[in-house]
């Protein structure tokens, strides 16, 4: 039977397993960044615990729910959460060898599925950009495949960076524009960077940037689980993109660091984890999570392991089965090399001389009849870049059949959304742009 997940006191002491767990492996390594998972362990906690579909066993089943640490300096926080739940190639060892040459438990975020890692993060702003991408990507499957096969959520733990970059404003309008109601941001609002007080650099109300957008927006304490899971059952509910904005202290538990910038990643030492082990009563040693907190953990992916057992049955069972699994799988359908050798014969039949960008707008409208999965994103330039073709918008009332998605001038975010549809296995994106001299 599963643990009792109900209580708010069991989810605190599971978010201080966060916490120990990756101040020891930040003390073993003799650097890191504590900030995000001592600030965000209560956030993490809530989403695993009460609402994350996720199965440990099978960590790249296609209908589970995708997490994204955009915030991907603080990687002990991802780290922590995949060891505690049982991804078996994030074992206590590997998280001993965080931030060693050919660690899975590296200083960022690295792409690995079988770890549960869903994309590489680190240069502040991608993964929100990733994350979106994987929104768009289940969007568009949902609509070709139908709720029973694919119905699942995007999640990503957001930092201040991440929305200071350029390419975050890129993200907000395109999320809020699409109405892509299963993304969430969790805003990890410290108010603190590592030269000091955000107000030394911005002055705008971030919150008002996404309602403006169109975001669904709640304004929490970030360390109250009732709150949070409260904030996390109305953004499920809304049909809008949703960003919370978790108030929190950085470095929660240092009690010589908290709330400063140091808290980022200032040095840690045995001393501040004795301290900290006495503020929150924690009894275990180094790497040591008690049994029962231990249980708790594992006892969080029960429910998504249930979810791909009902899930696989239906797939079983679906008419669509055998197109699902080719398109998870990356092979090309047949006929596209018949496709691309038909364009061949003419272009060179023509004898007519084009630019590159005009032969890749012919090639990809070739391909675009025989590869259904073929996902074209743009920006707002057709007649230069001329890859619309015979497609139409992707939008937000309108998914069905339509696989090019507008991106306006946002340019910076393209690549990286499209990282994120390809992550997602949604099928095979292609950008375009124009490089402006």
């Amino acid at each position: 039977m599963a643990a009792d997940l109900n209580a708010d006191a069991d989810l605190e002491a599971m978010a201080h397993a966060i916490r120990f767990l990756s101040v020891d492996a930040i003390l073993n390594a003799g650097e890191g960044h504590q900030g995000v998972p001592l600030g965000m362990a209560e956030i993490a906690t809530v989403l695993y615990a009460r609402h994350l579909r996720f199965d440990p066993k099978d960590p790249t089943w296609p209908d589970r729910d995708r997490v994204v640490l955009s915030n991907g300096h603080g990687s002990m926080l991802l780290y922590a959460l995949l060891h505690l739940t049982g991804y078996g190639h994030i074992s206590l060892d590997a998280v001993k060898s965080f931030r060693e040459l050919g660690s899975p438990c590296a200083g960022h975020p690295e792409f690995d599925l079988h770890a549960g890692i869903e994309t590489t993060t680190g240069p502040l702003g991608q993964g929100i950009a990733n994350a979106l991408g994987m929104a768009i990507a289940e969007a568009h499957l949902a609509s070709r495949f139908g709720a029973d096969l694919v119905d699942h959520r995007t999640w990503a733990f957001v930092g201040d960076g991440c929305l200071q970059e350029g390419v975050g404003q890129e993200v907000i309008q395109l999320a809020g524009h699409l109405g892509l109601g299963k993304l969430t941001f969790f805003w990890d609002d410290n108010a603190i960077t590592d030269d000091g007080a955000t107000d030394l650099s911005i002055s705008e109300n971030v919150a008002e940037r996404f309602r403006v957008a169109n975001w669904h927006v709640q304004e929490i304490d970030g360390h109250d689980i009732g709150a949070i899971d409260a904030a996390i059952h109305a953004a499920k509910a809304d049909p809008r993109p949703s960003m919370i904005a978790c108030r929190t202290v950085i470095a929660r538990g240092i009690a010589r660091l908290e709330g400063q910038r140091g808290g980022h990643s200032g040095k840690l030492y045995p001393s501040d984890r004795e301290a900290m082990a006495a503020l929150f009563g924690w009894p275990a040693g180094s790497f040591d999570i008690p049994a029962g907190l231990a249980a708790r953990w594992r006892a969080t992916a029960e429910p998504g392991a249930a979810a791909n057992a009902a899930w696989r049955q239906r797939l079983a069972t679906s008419p669509q089965r055998d197109e699902f699994e080719r398109t998870q799988a990356r092979v090309m359908p047949e006929g596209w090399r018949e496709a691309i050798r038909a364009y061949k014969a003419r272009a060179a039949a023509s004898g007519d001389a084009q630019f590159s960008i005009g032969t890749s707008g012919d090639i990809a409208a070739a391909l675009y009849d025989v590869v259904p999965e073929m996902i074209t994103g743009c920006a707002d330039l057709e007649a230069p870049t001329n890859h619309k073709r015979q497609l139409s918008a992707f939008t937000a009332t309108d998914r069905v059949e339509d696989r090019r998605h507008r991106a306006l001038d946002r340019c910076d975010n393209d690549a990286a959304r499209m990282g994120g549809i390809l992550a997602a296995s949604a099928g095979w994106p292609d950008g375009c742009i124009w490089a402006r001299a």
